[in-house]
């Protein structure tokens, strides 16, 4: 059992503590990672009453690589519960340029529960290892 907190993973083991540094952990274990809401755009606009998909892209970094992610486990949303996977690109892409490989998924719309005055959007899921996985980015809603 353990825990992920500003860059340090926390576990307990038979009474004996130790701790990594970075963005991967053991199996079980939740890491934050980063995501870009509609790639390409600072405002993050969102009207919740569009019948379309917002592009979440899920970046990789030194440490993470976004093609360990379940993609069938991913939820989106002002919440991160919220059942509104439409699909993930099988292809990998580099959405910010740093040469690593970020999974881009679609996520409905109408289903995400996004309100007026929310300020982030939240990514959940799962690795295919089970570690478990979070990233937020801003949102902007509109009517």
């Amino acid at each position: 059992v353990g825990m992920y907190s500003n860059g340090v993973f926390k576990t307990t083991d038979g009474g004996s503590t130790w701790e990594a540094t970075g963005t991967t952990c053991a199996q079980g274990g939740s890491v934050t990672i980063s995501i870009d809401i509609k790639p390409g755009s600072d405002q993050n606009t969102i009207n919740p009453k569009s019948r379309g998909r917002i592009p979440v892209a899920i970046l990789s970094d030194d440490e993470f690589d976004a093609m360990s992610v379940d993609p069938t486990s991913l939820t989106f949303g002002r919440t991160g519960d919220e059942d509104s996977l439409a699909f993930c690109n099988g292809a990998p892409g580099n959405v910010n340029a740093d040469k690593l490989r970020d999974l881009m998924c679609f996520f409905n719309t109408e289903s995400t529960g996004f309100q007026a005055g929310d300020k982030e959007g939240v990514l959940k899921g799962m690795t295919m290892d089970g570690t478990s996985i979070t990233g937020t980015d801003s949102v902007r809603v509109v009517p």
